[in-house]
């Protein structure tokens, strides 16, 4: 029986990443058995939604679920001697990533990476907002310090240095933590950038990194053949629930964009995932302002630095990307050409102009973002599965 096991941070992060690489498994192999996984780590999460992802993994072919929140590194490795599992699956490269990831390494299990979105060097975490978070950082301390005693290193010097990339987005390379006990078997990236990416920023080898198309363009072709909306789709992202900002400065913005609302026909909110609706109360309370789950096809849409700004390239060319205070663009983001504005008034006056229906060329678009998304027909899960079954 070939056994998967998938670890992340809560049971949303485990459904959303992790449910469909288990599913293509389960298809192939009907005695596929899959263990999903939490550390309890993710913050200011919807409880009610967590619960129903808890449910769903639950239902799945052959699956168990379970909360591991310890960084002891000697519990880890009893828990995966007892799962004994043919390989592990991680959706980030999280400090507590990197310590299963060397435990893994340690007992010669293979661990895989499915690249999480289209990640920066650096996201703006505010120092105050994380503090108050106190449980997780004495929680993310313990697990520095355990990765720390696994590599053989110095848990002072370990932890300075984390604590300067998390706030500081320093490289890792020639640090303590790039060393290739931390290093996944095979790490699927989303393109030939992100091999530079992550050989820069980590130090990973690239011989070990294999290119997918990432998995949100599996819908693009789907939403590009319903009824194009006219109007504005808002991409959500998890500023307040990570510390990026306070919530009266986000609960401002939104009081901003019903501004925004009011000059179009249509203002469409895509939530993340962890997204709290509490902060969306009062904008939704306009009778042309729709939240929903799911990707809609919209004449335009707006976003900070979403990753789905990439799938929204596929669909538009009018793309809006705010820029925050103190939340500079990455440049990779500025490869699917959005106005960058750092107003809401800018933003009305772009949406304002007559917007053109005419549809874009999706084929065109593929060329032109290839180096930085590569959009190949070849299913990304049946790729990883291919790659997985070759390798064991």
């Amino acid at each position: 029986m070939l056994k998967g096991l998938f670890y992340d941070s809560s049971a949303t992060m485990l459904l959303k990443n992790h449910s469909p690489i288990s599913n293509i498994f389960s298809s192939k192999n009907s005695n596929f058995k899959s263990v999903f996984v939490s550390n309890e780590t993710s913050s200011n999460l919807d409880s009610e939604h967590n619960y129903l992802c808890e449910r769903n993994l639950l239902k799945l072919n052959n699956s168990s679920y379970f909360k591991l929140k310890t960084f002891n590194h000697k519990k880890i490795s009893k828990f995966l001697e007892d799962f004994d599992p043919d390989f592990v699956f991680i959706g980030g490269y999280r400090i507590y990533d990197q310590l299963i990831t060397a435990i893994c390494n340690i007992n010669n299990i293979k661990i895989y990476k499915i690249q999480h979105g289209f990640e920066i060097d650096t996201v703006n975490y505010r120092l105050r907002s994380v503090l108050f978070k106190t449980v997780k950082v004495l929680r993310i301390l313990n697990c520095s310090y355990n990765l720390a005693l696994i590599s053989k290193s110095s848990p002072f010097q370990l932890t300075l240095q984390y604590v300067n990339y998390f706030f500081n987005g320093i490289s890792l390379k020639n640090t303590l933590l790039d060393n290739v006990l931390f290093h996944p078997t095979i790490l699927f990236v989303y393109s030939e950038y992100y091999k530079d990416f992550w050989f820069n920023k980590f130090g990973l080898i690239k011989e070990n990194m294999c290119n997918i198309t990432p998995p949100d363009f599996l819908m693009v072709d789907k939403v590009s053949t319903q009824k194009q909306q006219q109007g504005c789709c808002y991409i959500a992202q998890t500023l307040v629930e990570d510390g990026r900002m306070s919530e009266n400065e986000f609960r401002d913005l939104l009081t901003e964009y019903e501004s925004i609302a009011k000059c179009v026909e249509v203002f469409i909110i895509k939530l993340h995932p962890r997204s709290e609706l509490k902060y969306y109360e009062n904008i939704s309370k306009l009778k042309n302002v729709k939240i929903t789950n799911d990707f809609p096809n919209c004449t335009s849409y707006l976003t900070h630095y979403s990753s789905l700004l990439y799938t929204a390239a596929f669909l538009s060319e009018y793309l809006i990307l705010h820029e925050l205070k103190s939340h500079k663009t990455h440049e990779i983001f500025k490869k699917v050409n959005p106005l960058i504005v750092n107003s809401t008034k800018e933003i009305i006056t772009f949406l304002t102009k007559k917007i053109s229906n005419e549809k874009i060329s999706i084929n065109k678009r593929k060329k032109e973002l290839k180096y930085f998304a590569d959009f190949e027909n070849i299913n990304p899960y049946e790729q990883v599965y291919n790659t997985i079954i070759s390798l064991n």
